[in-house]
């Protein structure tokens, strides 16, 4: 089967700098007359139907992650959400050729669905702020509930009939599956990700610190847990690797549960390229093609952590996304990084039970990916560009003929593609910035302290310089170090530079919850007077500059914007709540030189939540 691939050097030749193409802003399209990228792509056999004639290159801020496939209960159609076109896409009965088009608002992004036991279709709109549920007909849009800034998970809870909503800012909202208002919401706290619901227990996930957290009936907390870290006989030293990101979580047979993640080594890496691995793993896995930044799988039995262990390195998988059940125990794997959009099959046994240091082949490698569904006879993958369905029979894995999801409009976004490229080691920027932002990872790297990814949400390059220690003039200058020379990706040209700069740029932060207007004044107030905005400046909290801290040598003012969003806090993640990064306990400079009155620390948090 031949891998599925773009060929990006091809892709973005066509940016180039000073010439415009198809669309009005020049910063967003090749040049007229340059080859059709779509033509690099190997569909595999029985071809599709022709491309639409034209292409339309587009700047879209959605990052991968948020697509989705279900098939429905009766088998005899499939759902899909396409967050990049602000579609949903019906298949007819059968599964033939026919998809029904429901349009959404623009910005909507419709991410997570799921089924209820009447049949009806549920969507979580992740910008749109909502839950949609489909007619019965599943062709329209019966009803449109607001449910909070950015809805992630769904689930149905066939013991109530009701929809559960996990949302980014931290509540978990009911609504009655029927249709109405909300008829519960609790918090349960920040960087939600799925919700599941089994026989037992009710399950939530956070997004970047990997927790599998079980709530009670009422929504409170009972029990959290993470997948295990470890620490591997690796060349030269001994390597520890933490567990991040958990892009997807499913309930298994039985009770058990199974969670797709990133880990990230936490030891001390040398970069140097003259010297060092850069970001290659290959002394942490000898003989697998992996990097710093790892896929795994972890199982979590219904309670407890007795039965965790570590798994092996998912070979060649970059940028998992999403992931399917087979009935036979088999696991499918779709992922998204550009030139590398492949869906992998591996057993769940070995895939939950080897050594950290494992290389776990896959027993099947298919074309596509991004997001998956599968039962007993066949698997559903979604394609983003072509915007089309993927069929597999099961076992043995053998094409089917393919759905056009959307026929006449072929988008390209060449900054999208540049942000999620797969390069020489096996990553991509989405690796460590999974949805545009970050992931939660604080990295050591030789000569240097602690440093905690940074978010690029919310306007990031009026920000420079970059890096904390703000060594990095502009967006060349990380691309040459990080991209070009530590993570062994092509030479960027300036067109390519250009369009990623724009696609990073347009990425907007969560929105901030609503909150009581004089709470925040009274916030703002507090933050101004404690001396905070001496260097939390402007629309963004930043004025730009380096402030010299007692041990820790210079260190960029991070913006503000979006700050309730990453936790754990400060340049090298030491607060673990947003009080700890003004109350002085990880950086004296950064306390208010006057100590602050009862409730204004709280009220400096209200404000720094509604940035």
């Amino acid at each position: 089967m031949k891998t599925f691939a773009i060929v990006m050097g091809v892709m973005l030749a066509l940016t180039g700098c000073n010439e415009s193409g198809p669309g009005s802003d020049d910063t967003l399209f090749p040049p007229d007359g340059g080859p059709d990228p779509r033509t690099t792509r190997d569909l595999g056999p029985n071809p599709t139907p022709a491309y639409p004639s034209t292409p339309e290159y587009v700047q879209h801020p959605t990052s991968v992650g948020a697509a989705s496939v279900l098939r429905t209960a009766a088998g005899d159609a499939a759902v899909v959400t396409d967050p990049y076109r602000d579609r949903i896409y019906v298949t007819t009965p059968g599964l033939g050729d026919e998809v029904a088009v429901i349009d959404l608002a623009a910005g909507d992004e419709p991410g997570a669905l799921v089924e209820d036991a009447a049949g009806r279709v549920h969507v979580a709109l992740r910008r749109g702020g909502a839950l949609v549920t489909l007619a019965a007909d599943l062709r329209s849009v019966a009803e449109r509930r607001p449910v909070c800034p950015a809805p992630r998970g769904v689930a149905h809870d066939p013991a109530s009939d009701q929809i559960l909503v996990a949302c980014s800012g931290g509540d978990l909202v009911r609504f009655p599956a029927e249709g109405g208002a909300e008829v519960d919401r609790v918090f349960v706290d920040g960087d939600l990700r799925d919700v599941i619901v089994t026989e037992s227990a009710t399950y939530v996930t956070r997004f970047r610190s990997a927790e599998l957290i079980t709530l009670d009936d009422a929504g409170a907390i009972v029990e959290r847990r993470a997948p295990l870290s470890a620490t591997v006989n690796a060349r030269p030293a001994p390597t520890s690797i933490l567990p991040n990101v958990a892009w997807k979580t499913l309930a298994l047979p039985g009770g058990d549960l199974v969670m797709l993640h990133q880990r990230s080594v936490s030891s001390p890496i040398d970069v140097d390229p003259r010297t060092g691995g850069g970001y290659s793993g290959e002394s942490i896995a000898p003989g697998c093609a992996t990097s710093v930044v790892q896929t795994s799988l972890t199982r979590f039995p219904p309670t407890g952590i007795a039965e965790l262990r570590p798994g092996p390195v998912l070979q060649g998988v970059a940028l998992a996304v999403d992931m399917a059940l087979l009935e036979d125990d088999r696991l499918v794997i779709a992922t998204g990084g550009s030139g590398a959009e492949t869906t992998h099959v591996f057993p769940l046994s070995a895939a939950t039970s080897s050594s950290p240091t494992d290389c776990l082949d896959p027993l099947a490698r298919v074309p596509g990916g991004e997001a998956v569904a599968a039962d007993g006879a066949e698997v559903l993958i979604y394609q983003r560009e072509p915007g089309m369905l993927s069929r597999w029979d099961a076992s043995p894995f053998q094409n089917m003929p393919r759905m056009w999801l959307d026929q006449e409009r072929s988008i390209v976004d060449l900054g999208h593609l540049k942000f999620h490229e797969v390069t020489g080691v096996g990553i991509a920027c989405a690796s460590c910035h999974p949805e545009g932002s970050e992931d939660g990872h604080t990295w050591e790297f030789q000569g240097t302290d602690p440093r905690r990814t940074q978010s690029l949400l919310g306007g990031i390059l009026s920000t420079v310089p970059f890096h904390w220690s703000g060594d990095q003039a502009d967006l060349r200058a990380i691309m040459t170090a990080t991209f070009e020379e530590r993570m062994r990706g092509g030479p960027v040209s300036d067109g390519e530079l250009r369009l990623l700069g724009d696609w990073m740029d347009a990425q907007p932060s969560i929105p901030a919850p609503e909150t009581d207007p004089s709470r925040i004044e009274a916030g703002h107030e507090a933050f101004v007077a404690a001396g905070c905005a001496d260097c939390h400046s402007g629309d963004q909290g930043t004025n730009n500059e380096s402030v010299e801290l007692e041990g820790f040598g210079a260190i960029q003012v991070p913006m503000l914007v979006g700050v309730s969003h990453r936790s754990p806090w400060l340049h090298d993640g030491c607060a673990q709540s947003l009080e700890e990064t003004f109350d002085g306990a990880c950086i004296p400079e950064h306390a208010p030189a006057s100590p602050l009155e009862e409730g204004e620390s709280q009220a400096i948090v209200d404000y720094l939540r509604s940035l």
